[in-house]
C-alpha cells in the first residue's frame, strides 16, 4: 500500500504546508473510505493541543472521533439517491468568509494554509459538517428513555437520591464593626433564641428579616456558605441556635430541621437523570452504528513515518 501513501502525499504536499510555523512536518493518520484524509494536525486540533504535550490516550480518542465523523458523512453520501445540493457548500463558505473573516479572503486563505487546508477543502468540510450534524440529530432523536429506567437509576444512585447530612438553615449576619455589638452581646442574643419565632423576631429588631432563610443546605454541597458558617451549621442540632464569626462578621445561626439522610424527590432530578441516560443510550447507539459502518467502509492506517511534509 506504499503507493497509496505516495499518491496522497503528492496530492497534499502543497496544501498542508504551514507558513512561518515552527513545525514543518505532518503525517497521515488515517484514510477513511478512500475519501477523507485525517492528518496528525487534524488529530491535534481535535484533541486541543500538540502531540508532544498530550497523553497518547487523548490523541487516540480524538482520532477515533474524527474517524467516526468521517464514517457518518461517507455513509450518508453513499445512500441511494444522495445528491449534494448545488451551490450549498459555496454558500456556506461565503457565510463563513463574512462572519469569521469580515469578507477578507486573504485572511481566510492565510488562516487555512496554517491549518494545512485549501479553500476548496474547507468548502467541502463545511458541507460535511452539515451532514454530520444531521446524522447526529437523527441518532439522538431515535433515543428513548423509559420511566422505568429513570426510576431504576434513581434508586441505584445515592448521589441522586440521598444528599446526606442536611439542614434547614436560618442565619443573621452582623458586621464586626456594628455599633454596640461584641462577642459577649452576640453570645447573649444566641442564648435568647429558643425557637424560630425568637430568631425571626431578633432578625426584625436588627432590620435583616428579609434575608435570613438560607434554605435547605447539604453538608457535601454547602453552596455559597463560608467555611466558618458551614462548619458551625452542621454541628447544630434541630431547633438549636449557635453562632460563629469570620474576618468580617458575626453569624447567628438557627437550624429549624435536620436530616441525617436527605432524599431528593424524583421529580426534582427526573430531567437530569433522563438526560444522563439518554446520553448513555446515544453513545451505545453510536458505538453500534460505528461498528456497522466500519464493516462497510474501509479505514486505512498508513505507516507512522508517512510524512506529508518534512524539511
Amino acid at each position: 500500500m506504499r503507493w497509496v501513501v505516495f499518491i496522497f502525499g503528492g496530492m497534499l504536499f502543497s496544501q498542508l504546508a504551514w507558513a512561518q510555523q515552527e513545525r514543518v512536518s505532518n503525517s497521515i493518520r488515517a484514510i477513511v473510505g478512500g475519501q477523507k484524509i485525517i492528518t496528525q494536525w487534524d488529530v491535534e486540533r481535535k484533541a486541543g493541543g500538540r502531540t508532544e504535550v498530550l497523553a497518547p490516550a487523548l490523541l487516540a480518542l480524538a482520532q477515533k472521533k474524527l474517524e467516526t465523523e468521517a464514517l457518518l458523512v461517507i455513509s450518508i453520501k453513499g445512500q441511494k439517491g444522495y445528491v449534494e445540493p448545488p451551490g450549498r457548500a459555496e454558500l456556506l463558505l461565503k457565510r463563513e468568509l463574512k462572519n469569521r473573516y469580515g469578507n477578507n479572503r486573504k485572511k481566510m486563505i492565510d488562516t487555512l494554509r496554517k491549518r494545512g487546508k485549501t479553500v476548496h477543502q474547507r468548502e467541502a468540510e463545511l458541507w460535511d459538517e452539515v451532514l454530520l450534524g444531521s446524522a447526529m440529530r437523527s441518532v439522538r432523536q431515535s433515543v428513548q428513555v423509559s420511566p422505568a429506567a429513570i426510576k431504576k437509576y434513581y434508586s441505584e444512585n445515592p448521589n441522586m437520591n440521598d444528599k446526606g447530612l442536611t439542614v434547614d438553615l436560618y442565619a443573621i449576619r452582623i458586621p464586626l464593626d456594628e455599633k454596640g455589638i461584641n462577642l459577649g452581646k452576640v453570645r447573649e442574643m444566641t442564648n435568647g433564641i429558643n425557637s424560630i419565632v425568637d430568631f425571626k423576631k431578633l432578625a426584625e429588631e436588627l432590620n435583616v428579616a428579609g434575608n435570613v432563610h438560607k434554605g435547605i443546605v447539604h453538608k457535601n454541597d454547602p453552596g455559597r456558605l463560608s467555611k466558618e458558617v458551614a462548619g458551625e451549621a452542621f454541628t447544630l442540632e434541630e431547633k438549636v441556635a449557635g453562632f460563629t464569626l469570620d474576618k468580617e462578621a458575626y453569624h447567628l445561626l438557627y437550624v429549624e430541621k435536620r436530616w441525617g439522610k436527605y432524599e431528593i424527590p424524583l421529580s426534582q432530578v427526573h430531567k437530569l437523570i433522563e438526560v444522563r441516560l439518554a446520553q448513555e443510550v446515544f453513545e451505545q447507539e453510536m458505538s453500534q452504528k460505528e461498528k456497522r459502518m466500519r464493516r462497510d467502509i474501509h479505514v486505512y492506517y498508513p505507516p507512522s513515518n508517512s510524512l506529508l511534509l518534512n524539511k
